[in-house]
């Protein structure tokens, strides 16, 4: 029987996805529910993201946007909170896993989820459970609908897929290292003693979840634009304007431009020394003998240059913002051999 085997990173910004065939997805941690197919056959497309209809056994075929579609809707929703809501976590999930199966393959599907650290060390036993407890038929755009359902579930930490993806590739130094994988929402910080490029995990008081990310920047951001033109900025809009921002680009509304670079500077500056003393109160005195740091996920160009100035030989590992889809894939798939 066929076999597809694929690992899904699902963080409160992004979802990305890797299958070991080599297919890859990345999309927004965004939903809106939708019924509409929209203007099909008057114009080209629908710009990217998704449309995907989900029915859970029993249940109703219901239609969602999914990732940067739904945030041309204004029902678009999004969790900030380390721990998803069930019915997001499994739309976004489920989207993710239908774009990487083919329908032609009705085989045995193996997954490799990514949690916060937080939720691995207290719910990594029932989430398991409960994923492989979960179907649904699933179709994307225009797929033919496909019936998803997990003949085996593994459950891994954000930041140790980091570790994971660096043995794979070989990169993995020796010495005591620290792990900083900065999402939306959460930091994931931990330390291992590499010797002979194995990790050896320390103990428990120097891994957390802290509740810091790439939100502050965006939240700071948007509160610079209503002190400026004295309107709320949506969901839909935050995004391109942080980025905007971010990148030094003035921001048009009401005819009028704004400069949001110097709030975007100073945000990431703050929001970066927040980071760097939650790593100090967890680590300790052991930052100062830190020989390498890996930093990962979405936020490690961001946040690099800040965090640079107080941890020493530091670095951006390969390809952060899959280091840990690929580390999950890497370990599952030697599982099963």
């Amino acid at each position: 029987m066929p076999q597809v085997t694929i690992s899904v990173d699902v963080g409160s910004g992004m979802v990305k996805g890797l299958s070991g065939d080599g297919r890859r997805v990345q999309f927004r941690s965004v939903l809106a529910p939708t019924r509409e197919k929209g203007f099909d056959g008057v114009f080209s497309g629908e710009g990217p993201g998704y449309r995907a209809a989900i029915r859970f056994p029993g249940g109703e075929r219901s239609q969602w946007l999914v990732g940067e579609r739904a945030l041309q809707s204004p029902l678009a929703t999004m969790s900030l909170s380390y721990r998803k809501p069930q019915e997001i976590h499994d739309v976004l999930l489920l989207t993710a896993a239908r774009l990487m199966v083919n329908c032609n393959e009705f085989g045995e599907i193996i997954l490799a989820a990514g949690v916060p650290l937080a939720i691995y060390l207290k719910d990594r036993d029932n989430l398991k459970m409960r994923l492989q407890g979960l179907s649904a038929v699933v179709g994307v755009d225009d797929q033919e609908d496909r019936h998803i359902a997990f003949t085996r579930v593994e459950v891994y930490p954000q930041g140790a897929g980091v570790v994971l993806a660096s043995m794979a590739a070989g990169s993995l130094p020796d010495g005591l290292t620290g792990v900083v994988d900065i999402g939306e929402y959460t930091t994931d910080i931990l330390l291992i003693d590499v010797r002979d490029g194995r990790p050896i995990l320390l103990s428990e008081e120097y891994r957390t979840s802290l509740t810091s990310g790439v939100y502050l920047v965006t939240r700071s951001i948007m509160s610079e634009f209503s002190r400026l033109t004295g309107a709320p900025l949506e969901l839909a809009e935050s995004a391109a304007v942080a980025w905007k921002a971010l990148k030094g680009q003035v921001i048009l509304y009401n005819g009028k431009g704004y400069d949001l670079g110097a709030a975007a500077g100073r945000a990431v500056r703050e929001a970066g020394m927040l980071i760097s003393r939650g790593i100090a109160n967890t680590w300790g005195s052991k930052v100062g003998f830190l020989e390498n740091v890996l930093l990962a996920g979405g936020g490690a160009f961001i946040f690099e240059e800040v965090l640079a100035g107080t941890l020493p030989n530091l670095k951006v590992v390969e390809d952060p913002v899959y280091a840990n889809a690929t580390g999950f894939l890497k370990a599952v798939s030697s599982l099963e051999k």
